[in-house]
């Protein structure tokens, strides 16, 4: 899915021709989140890992040299683990973004960047014992996003450009409380004694660092 999106955001790109350059951005990606909190370390020892894909529109400058962007995007992203060495678990988020977006151009070919975003976030959990038993449940949430970073412009048209951005940033959302229910409907087989009763709140909360694939045209 990755793959895809950077995929369409290269065809895009080169259909720009006869548009004016700068006024409209496409931004697809991937990105790496560290979890840290004990209720995430209790499901997964890995990162959360995903993709991102984003639009953004010029309104101007704040002042000289300094552009501001807004738009929005969907994030996605999931990670695996195990819980006491026999069920095998899987995380998963979906978010919905508004960003604001600052770049400066420090030289010919590299711009400094910086964005805030906010929305809802979508975080699933399942698990797995191993014999045909499945629990999940998932909840919408709220998230807030900040980052900075750089890009590397890599050609510059009359009509369109394209750079590589690289971002660090910390993402904060809200930890909802989850109940595991069956994901299929229950035969009457007692499989998992946490079936339909509350795991706790799963924070999703960390760093993170992303790069991405940007056109403005």
């Amino acid at each position: 899915m990755r793959a895809n999106a950077i995929i369409a955001t290269i065809l895009l790109c080169a259909a720009a021709a006869t548009a004016r350059a700068g006024d409209n951005e496409l931004e697809a990606g991937g990105e790496t989140r560290a979890l840290r909190s004990a209720s995430a370390d209790a499901l997964t020892d890995a990162s959360l890992g995903g993709g991102h894909f984003a639009y953004a529109r010029a309104f101007g400058e704040l002042s000289p040299g300094l552009e501001l962007w807004l738009g929005g995007g969907l994030d996605f992203g999931g990670a695996g683990g195990t819980m006491f060495q026999t069920l095998t678990t899987t995380i998963g988020t979906f978010e919905i973004l508004a960003t604001a977006r600052v770049r400066y151009r420090l030289y010919d070919h590299v711009l400094a960047t910086a964005r805030v975003s906010a929305g809802s976030t979508r975080t699933s959990l399942e698990i797995d014992d191993g014999m045909g038993g499945d629990l999940s449940d998932a909840r919408w949430g709220a998230i807030m996003r900040g980052a900075i970073g750089l890009d590397l412009a890599t050609r510059e048209h009359a009509t369109w450009s394209a750079a590589l951005r690289a971002e660090l940033g910390y993402a904060r959302a809200t930890a909802p409380e989850l109940v595991l229910q069956p994901s299929t409907p229950d035969d009457g087989t007692l499989r998992l004694p946490m079936t339909e009763s509350a795991i706790g709140h799963l924070d999703l909360s960390g760093p993170f660092a992303a790069i991405s694939l940007v056109c403005q045209f």
